[in-house]
């Protein structure tokens, strides 16, 4: 580069760095002192912003398994009437398939075969 050019594309490192705009590197061939200090603090700031380890891996699991959102949610109470639910549909399952397999002429296992399905 001529000693004009140059003169301007410092000039013009110079201005963007005073509006704290990062520049495009490969744009211009000559880099200052300056230049090298703004896009080491920009960087710095860059890594300030990004999320901890733990908290990537914590999203990672909230997207894959989107139960973790509301489990903290629950309260005693609604786990007891999940778990009551779930037995009393247990304990009428069982009897209902065996009854629906001898109906249909089966074996007592094909209708339990079926209340798993």
């Amino acid at each position: 580069l001529d000693e004009e050019t140059s003169m301007l594309a410092a000039q013009k490192l110079k201005e963007r760095q005073s509006k704290n705009r990062p520049i495009n590197v490969n744009k211009f061939q000559c880099r200052t002192q300056d230049d090298d200090l703004a896009y080491t603090s920009a960087g710095a700031a860059r890594a300030s912003q990004t999320p901890h380890y733990q908290e990537q891996w914590q999203k990672f699991f909230k997207n894959r398994v989107p139960a973790l959102t509301w489990m903290r949610n629950l309260d005693r109470n609604i786990v007891q009437a999940d778990i009551i639910a779930g037995l009393t549909v247990g304990v009428m399952v069982i009897p209902q398939g065996m009854s629906y397999a001898a109906i249909a002429g089966l074996q007592y296992i094909y209708g339990l075969y079926a209340a798993c399905v």
